[in-house]
C-alpha cells in the first residue's frame, strides 16, 4: 500500500517532537508504509533517529572543525587549556610578551643572534664586518693637498700641508745636517764631528818574539805595524795572502829601555831603513804593496828626528826652528812685439821691447836699453823663465846665460816639427848680476814668432 508520508523535522536542540500521520485518503506514492525505524503506529522520532550528515546546517560533536567559518565569534571564558599571559603595564612600548607568557624588555640581550647586532652607543675599533667604505661617508676628514705628478721630493704632512724633503724637515735633524758636512768642499772651519770622520787606522801591535809574523788584512787603508824589541828579532815574515795591490804598508820598530836591539827585516820588504837604536826610540818607514813585494815608499824617520823632504837623490833635511821668509821681492814681465831672429848654429840673445808687469818700477829691465838683460838689483835667489815659438816647424835650442857668459839651463829640440821651447832656473845672483835669454837655431836661422802668445819672459826675485 503506498502511503504520503509528511516528514517532519523535529528540532533536536529543543527537545521538541515532530509527529506524522497518514493523509487522509490514503493514496499516492508507490505502496504502504509499516513501520519506521522499525516503529509501527504513531512513531515519534527520537534521539539517534538521525546523522549530524542527514541535517542541513548540523553540528557533529564527534567530528573536528579547523576555523570553521559559522564561528564568528567566541568568548575567550568558554575557551580551556589557554596559557594564562602577563598583563602588560599601559604604554610599556618596549615590553613584550614571549612565548612562555613572561615579559621581555626589547634589548640586545633578549636577542637570539645579538652578538651580531651594532650598538649607536658602542664604538669599534676597525670591525671586521667593514670591509669597505666610500671616503664621502666619513666625516671630520683632514683636507688633503694634492701632490703634483712627479713630485717625488713632496710629502703630505699629517697637517694636510705638503712638504719638501729636506734636512731641515727632519725631526731629529741638528744644525749640521744642513750642509753635507762629509763632503770636503762643504767644510768650512769649526770642529768636524767625529762620527763624520773616517776610520783611523791604528796601529796592529805585533808581540814581540825572535821570528815576528806581520799578516796584512784585507782592507783599502794603510796597514800599520808597531812592534816593540825586547831582544834581537833573528828573521821576520810579511804575510800579503790578503794585501791588495797598491796598499800601503808602515812599520813603527821601537827599541825598549835598554836600546840596540836589531831587526832582521822580511825577505819581501824592499830598501828598509835602518832602525835607530837609541833606547826607547822607535823609527817610521811606509811600504807600497805591489803585488809581491812591500817597497819603501818613505825613508825611515826617528823619533825626534829633523824633518826634511824625499827627493830622487835622497833626503833633503830641512833646518829646524822657526824660519822667516822674506817678503816676495821685485820683479818683471816682457815679451817682444816684433819677430825675433835665433842664431846659426850659435847663441844670440834677443830682445823684449814691451814690459807686462813691473814690481820694480823699471829697474830689473829696461824696454830701450840692453832690452835682453834682466839685471839684480839685490844678492839672493832669482827665478827666470823664457819661451819661443817659432813661425815654422824647426829645431831650435833655448838658455839662460849669466852676465853674458855662464850658461844655465839649456834646452830645445832637434826634431824638426816642434817649434817651441821654454827654459826655467831658480838663480843665486849678486845684486848687479844679469840674465839674458839666447836661442839657437839649427840648420839656419830661425824666427821666434812676436806677440805675447808666443814668447815672453819672467824674472823676479824668490828670497
Amino acid at each position: 500500500m503506498n502511503l504520503r508520508i509528511c516528514v517532519v523535522a523535529l528540532l533536536v536542540a529543543s527537545g521538541a517532537l515532530a509527529q506524522y500521520s497518514p493523509p487522509a485518503g490514503g493514496g499516492g506514492g508507490g505502496g504502504s508504509v509499516n513501520s519506521v525505524f522499525g516503529r509501527t503506529g504513531t512513531v515519534a522520532a527520537t534521539t539517534g533517529d538521525y546523522t549530524a550528515a542527514q541535517v542541513t546546517n548540523a553540528a557533529d560533536t564527534s567530528s573536528t572543525y579547523s576555523n570553521p567559518g559559522w564561528i564568528t565569534a567566541l568568548a575567550n571564558s568558554k575557551i580551556s587549556g589557554l596559557t594564562a599571559f602577563a598583563t602588560l603595564a599601559t604604554g610599556a612600548s618596549s615590553t613584550y610578551v614571549r612565548g612562555d607568557a613572561s615579559t621581555q624588555p626589547l634589548n640586545i640581550a633578549a636577542l637570539s643572534d645579538g652578538s651580531h647586532v651594532i650598538v649607536d652607543s658602542a664604538t669599534y675599533s676597525n670591525p671586521a664586518w667593514i670591509t669597505a667604505l666610500a671616503n664621502s661617508k666619513i666625516s671630520g676628514l683632514t683636507a688633503f693637498a694634492t701632490l703634483a705628478t712627479g713630485a717625488s721630493t713632496t710629502y703630505v704632512r699629517g697637517d694636510g700641508t705638503t712638504q719638501t724633503r729636506n734636512c731641515a724637515s727632519l725631526t731629529d735633524a741638528s744644525a749640521s745636517c744642513a750642509t753635507d758636512a762629509t763632503n770636503a768642499s762643504n767644510i768650512g772651519s769649526g770642529t768636524l764631528p767625529s762620527g763624520r770622520l773616517p776610520a783611523y787606522s791604528d796601529y796592529t801591535t805585533v808581540s814581540f818574539s825572535t821570528t815576528p809574523t806581520f799578516t796584512v788584512t784585507a782592507r783599502t787603508s794603510v796597514e800599520n805595524f808597531q812592534i816593540t824589541l825586547t831582544g834581537n828579532v833573528t828573521s821576520s815574515t810579511l804575510t800579503t795572502t790578503n794585501a791588495t795591490n797598491g796598499q800601503d804598508i808602515a812599520f813603527k820598530i821601537c827599541q825598549d829601555g835598554t836600546g840596540s836591539r836589531t831587526f832582521v827585516w822580511p825577505t819581501n820588504v824592499v830598501n828598509p831603513g835602518a832602525i835607530p837604536t837609541a833606547a826607547s826610540t822607535c823609527g817610521k818607514q811606509v811600504f807600497r804593496f805591489d803585488g809581491t813585494n812591500a817597497v819603501a815608499f818613505s825613508p825611515m824617520v826617528t823619533d825626534g828626528a829633523t824633518p826634511g823632504i824625499q827627493t830622487a837623490t835622497g833626503f833633503l833635511t830641512l833646518p829646524t826652528g822657526t824660519q822667516t821668509l822674506g817678503t816676495a821681492g821685485p820683479g818683471v814681465g816682457a815679451h817682444s812685439s816684433v819677430n825675433l831672429s835665433t842664431g846659426n848654429g850659435t847663441y844670440a840673445v834677443v830682445g823684449w821691447d814691451t814690459n807686462d808687469w813691473d814690481t820694480s818700477g823699471g829697474v830689473l829691465h829696461s824696454t830701450s836699453v840692453n832690452t835682453g838683460r834682466f839685471t839684480a838689483n839685490s844678492a839672493g835667489k832669482w827665478f827666470m823663465t823664457c819661451q819661443g815659438s817659432l813661425t815654422s816647424n824647426n829645431a831650435v835650442f833655448v838658455e839662460l846665460r849669466v852676465n853674458g857668459t855662464t850658461a844655465y839651463a839649456g834646452n830645445g829640440t832637434t826634431a824638426v816639427g816642434f817649434n817651441a821651447v821654454q827654459v826655467s832656473h831658480l838663480l843665486n845672483l849678486a845684486s848687479g848680476d844679469y840674465v839674458e835669454c839666447l836661442f839657437n837655431g839649427i840648420g839656419g836661422v830661425q824666427t821666434v814668432a812676436s806677440g805675447l802668445g808666443s814668447n815672453s819672459v819672467e824674472f823676479f826675485k824668490v828670497f
